[in-house]
This record gives structure tokens, sequence and C-alpha cells, in this order.
């Protein structure tokens, strides 16, 4: 049984959520992203929250249930959030 699965994704104000046949599709203030939904399972949307639902007791839908939800909350994340890469410098001075 997947914990992830089981957890609703939490979506912002700026953010439109599409769902059509078996595709959702996530707008917002960055870009837009698509996903293909598999035929095991289902998206609910209800207020500001999206949930998956595993339409069958399957070993297929049970290994999809957690992955789907994680590609969806990174989409919601990556099109609300602009990717940002911080480094450090470490700089080393070797006296010869």
């Amino acid at each position: 049984m997947s914990r992830i699965g089981k957890l609703p994704i939490k979506v912002p104000t700026n953010v439109n959520i599409l769902l059509e046949n078996e595709n959702i599709y996530v707008k917002g203030p960055t870009g837009e992203l698509a996903q293909k939904i598999p035929k095991e399972l289902s998206i609910v949307f209800d207020q500001d929250k999206l949930k998956i639902v595993k339409l069958e007791e399957t070993r297929l839908a049970r290994q999809k249930y957690g992955l789907v939800r994680s590609l969806i909350m990174n989409m919601v994340l990556g099109v609300n959030k602009k990717f940002e890469k911080n480094y450090k410098w470490l700089v080393l001075a070797i006296k010869l």
C-alpha cells in the first residue's frame, strides 16, 4: 500500500488544473505541463486539493498509485515556482 499515493495534493490559487479524459493539464505563472493518467487510476479534484483514486486493486495499479501522485505534485510545484539552483563556491589557495 502506497503511503505517498494517499496524500492529497494542495493546489495554490495561481495554478489551474484541467482534467480531460486520461490527461491532466497544469498551468501556472511559469509554464504549462501535461501528463497522461493510467487507466487504472482516477483523479478527484475538489476545492483546492487533488486526490488520486485507484479504480481497481491490481499490482499494476498499486505500482502507479504513488508514482502518479509524485509526478502531479512535481508538476504543480514546477509551474508555480521557477527552478533555481544555488551553488556554494569553495576557493582553496595553495602556496607552493
